[in-house]
C-alpha cells in the first residue's frame, strides 16, 4: 500500500476533502474532528490502495502472489482486526466497517467467489448515515 497512512488529525492532509453530517435533514460539511482520530481510526487511503488491502485479505499473499501468512494465519489475522463473518444462502464471507464523524466505510470480502471477490464501499457521510440530498 503506497498511498496509506494512520492520521490523528487531518490538519496536514490538505488533500482529504471534508467530509458531511446531517444535521435536521440538511448536509453540514465538516472537517473530521480530531478526537475522532488515531488509534484504530484515522485511515487515509486511495482507491487503488483499498484494493490492495482487499486483494491480501482475500488471498494473504502480495499482488506478485507471495504468500506472507496461511490460511490458518488469515483467518485469525480477520478475527483480530474486527472482520466480522457472515453467511448468506450458500455463501461465506467477511464484512468489516468503519465509521468516523464526518466518513463511513464497508468492505466485503468474498473468498469463494471466483478467485475470491473483496467490494469496498465508502462515503463522505459519518454518523447519521441518512441520504445526504
Amino acid at each position: 500500500m503506497r498511498d496509506t497512512s494512520a492520521v490523528v488529525s487531518l490538519d496536514a492532509a490538505s488533500d482529504v476533502a471534508n467530509g458531511y453530517v446531517r444535521l435536521f435533514g440538511n448536509p453540514i460539511s465538516l472537517r473530521e474532528p480530531s478526537w475522532f482520530l488515531g488509534g484504530c481510526c484515522g485511515i487515509v487511503t486511495t482507491a487503488a490502495d483499498m484494493g490492495r488491502w482487499l486483494a491480501f485479505h482475500s488471498a494473504g499473499a502480495t499482488e506478485c502472489g507471495d504468500r506472507l501468512v496461511s490460511a490458518a494465519g488469515l483467518n485469525a489475522l480477520h478475527e483480530g482486526l474486527g472482520w466480522n463473518l457472515y453467511v448468506r444462502e450458500d455463501r461465506t464471507g467477511f464484512t468489516h466497517n468503519g465509521i468516523l464523524f464526518t466518513f463511513s466505510a464497508r468492505q466485503y470480502l468474498l473468498p469463494n467467489v471466483a478467485n475470491g471477490l473483496g467490494i469496498a464501499v465508502v462515503a463522505n457521510t459519518g454518523i447519521g448515515l441518512s441520504p445526504v440530498v
